[in-house]
């Protein structure tokens, strides 16, 4: 097949990106925080400890912990 007729065949790009995320499973520290990519986020004391979810996105941070979203 020839380059204009695949060009002909081609669609348009979506109008918006796809969303993009990381994922990671870490432990809150003593000092009831969280570190993703060098950057520290904070979470409820009670949480000391425990593994939870952490979800980034260019917008945003959610944290999950056993299945029950934490924080955005």
């Amino acid at each position: 097949m020839k380059l204009a007729e695949e060009r002909a065949r081609l669609r348009p790009l979506p109008a918006t990106r796809y969303p993009e995320a990381d994922e990671a499973r870490v432990r809150v520290s003593s000092y009831s925080t969280v570190r993703v990519k060098q950057c520290a986020y904070s979470v409820p004391a009670k949480l000391i400890g425990a593994m939870v979810q952490v979800r980034i996105t260019e917008a945003e941070v959610a944290v999950r912990h056993d299945g029950v979203e934490i924080v955005r």
